[in-house]
C-alpha cells in the first residue's frame, strides 16, 4: 500500500510508463480517504449550505486553514491523478486516449439534466471497470511522453473550464435541496422622540401630555414611545426582500442548521437614520424545528418630522425679519444671524408645508428648532404626529423630495392632504378634526 503510494508521487509526471491494478487502487482509495478528511474538515467548521455556496462572512479561521488545505490538496494530485490514470489504462493494453472517459464523465455529471447525468454515471463505471482489467504486459509497449502530456492537458483543462461555470450552479442547485426550516420573522416598529434636551419640569410637562395620546416612556426615561404600524416595510433575508404582511411578519423557509442573515430597512434623511435597526444586520442560527425571530426597529420621530418641515418661510412674505402682509394673528419670531426665522405665527388660511405644529393645545406658532419644549406640545395630535406612527405613509408620501410627488411640493401641506385635511393652516381637535 505504501509503496503504490510513493510511487503515485514518484511518478508524477509519468505519462508514458504503466501501472497495475494493484498499485492503481491503493493510491486511489487513499488519496479519496484524504480528500473526504480534508472535505468534511471544511464542511463541519461551518455548515454544508455556506460551505456549499462559499459564504465567506460565515467562515471561521479552521473553515479558512481547512478549505486552503482542500484546494492546495487538489492541486496537488491533479497532474500525477491524470498520469496514474493514463498509466494504468495502457497496462490494461487499450488505448491511453480512454482515459478521457474520466474528465468527461466528470464535466457531463456537472449539468443539471437527467440524461447527461445517467450518462455520466455510465462512463465512471465503464472508466472504474477498465481499471480494474489485468495488466497485458506482452501486448503493451511503452507510449510516448509528450502524447500522454498533451493527452493529460487536454482532460484536466476540459474539467477545470466547464468546473469554473458550473461548480457554482451545481452547489446552489445542491443547496436548494437540503431540508427547509419554516421560518417566521416578526417586526417590533417602535416611533420614539428624543426628549433628552428637555429640563426636568419641562420633561415631566411633555410625558403627562404625550400619555395621554398613547404614548409610553422609555425605561431609560430619555425619550417617548409608541408600537407603530410596519406594513409594507422591507426585511431582508440572505440577500432578497420580503415585504411584511398586515400582521408585520413575513414567513419563509431557509435551510436546516444554517445561518441566515437577516436585516430590516431603513430610510436616511438629513445625514441620519430615520429608521433604523435596532438589532442591525443579524445572523441567525435556523433550528430543526418552525421558529420565529423578532425584528426590533426604531422611527426617529424627530428627524422625521425635521426632513418633512421644509417650510419656505418666503412664502409668507418675511424677508430678513420683516413681514409684509397683515395678519390674523400677532407675528412671534426670533431672529437668529443668518436672518432665519425661529418661531413664527401663521395667519389661518395660509398653505403650509406640513402642519406639525397645530396639535390641540397649540399656540398657533410655528418652531423650526425642534428643541423647543412648546415644538412638541404643539406637535402633539397633529396631522404630522398622525402620518409618523405610520411609516409607510410617511416614507410613501411625506418624505422631502419623494420623486415629483406633488404633496412634497413647497407649501403642499403634505401630512394635511394624505389625512383629507385642510392644506392651508388649521387647528386639530382631541378628536382629530380640523378646527377653525
Amino acid at each position: 500500500m505504501l509503496k503504490a503510494y510513493k510511487e503515485f508521487w514518484s511518478h508524477y509526471f509519468d505519462f508514458s510508463g504503466r501501472t497495475t491494478r494493484g498499485s492503481f487502487w491503493w493510491a486511489y482509495i487513499i488519496n479519496v480517504i484524504i480528500g473526504l478528511i480534508l472535505l468534511l474538515a471544511f464542511i463541519l467548521s461551518t455548515d454544508i449550505a455556506s460551505a456549499l455556496t462559499m459564504e465567506f462572512t460565515d467562515f471561521s479561521p479552521l473553515t479558512y486553514i481547512s478549505l486552503v488545505l482542500l484546494v492546495l490538496w487538489l492541486l496537488a494530485i491533479a497532474i500525477p491523478t491524470a498520469s496514474l490514470g493514463i498509466r494504468r489504462v495502457r497496462d490494461t493494453g487499450l488505448s491511453p486516449y480512454l482515459w478521457l472517459i474520466s474528465p468527461i464523465s466528470i464535466v457531463l455529471g456537472e449539468y443539471d439534466n437527467s440524461l447527461l447525468s445517467i450518462l455520466s454515471n455510465i462512463l465512471w463505471v465503464a472508466f472504474l471497470v477498465i481499471t480494474l482489467l489485468p495488466s497485458k504486459k506482452e501486448e503493451v509497449k511503452a507510449g510516448k511522453q509528450l502524447r500522454g502530456v498533451i493527452l493529460a492537458s487536454a482532460g484536466l483543462a476540459l474539467i477545470v473550464g466547464f468546473s469554473v461555470v458550473n461548480v457554482p450552479v451545481k452547489a446552489n442547485q445542491i443547496v436548494q435541496t437540503l431540508p427547509k426550516t419554516d421560518v417566521t420573522i416578526k417586526t417590533n416598529m417602535v416611533a420614539s422622540i428624543d426628549i433628552s434636551f428637555l429640563s426636568a419640569k419641562d420633561k415631566q410637562d411633555i410625558i403627562a401630555l404625550y400619555k395621554t395620546t398613547g404614548w409610553t416612556v422609555s425605561p431609560d426615561g430619555q425619550s417617548l414611545e409608541m408600537k407603530v404600524n410596519p406594513d409594507k416595510t422591507a426585511i431582508n433575508v440572505n440577500g432578497k426582500d420580503y415585504q411584511v404582511n398586515a400582521d408585520g411578519e413575513v414567513s419563509t423557509k431557509l435551510i436546516t442548521n444554517t445561518k441566515a442573515t437577516i436585516s430590516t430597512s431603513s430610510m436616511d434623511g438629513e445625514n441620519k437614520n430615520i429608521i433604523t435597526s435596532t438589532n442591525g444586520t443579524e445572523k441567525v442560527k435556523v433550528s430543526n424545528n418552525e421558529q420565529e425571530i423578532t425584528m426590533n426597529q426604531t422611527f426617529d420621530v424627530k428627524a422625521a418630522v425635521t426632513q418633512m418641515d421644509n417650510t419656505n418661510y418666503s412664502q409668507y412674505g418675511i424677508s430678513d425679519g420683516v413681514y409684509t402682509e397683515p395678519v390674523v394673528k400677532p407675528l412671534v419670531y426670533t431672529k437668529m444671524s443668518n436672518n432665519t426665522m425661529k418661531a413664527m405665527s401663521l395667519p389661518i388660511g395660509k398653505k403650509v408645508n406640513c402642519n406639525d405644529f397645530n396639535g390641540p393645545k397649540s399656540n398657533g406658532i410655528h418652531y423650526s428648532d425642534k428643541n423647543k419644549n412648546q415644538f412638541w406640545v404643539n406637535f402633539n395630535g397633529s396631522d404630522c404626529a398622525y402620518i409618523v406612527i405610520n411609516p409607510f405613509q410617511y416614507i410613501q408620501y411625506c418624505i422631502r423630495d419623494h420623486g415629483n410627488y406633488p404633496y412634497c411640493k413647497n407649501g403642499n401641506g403634505a401630512c394635511s392632504a394624505v389625512q383629507n385635511m385642510p392644506r392651508t393652516y388649521h387647528k386639530m381637535n382631541n378628536q382629530g378634526k380640523a378646527v377653525k
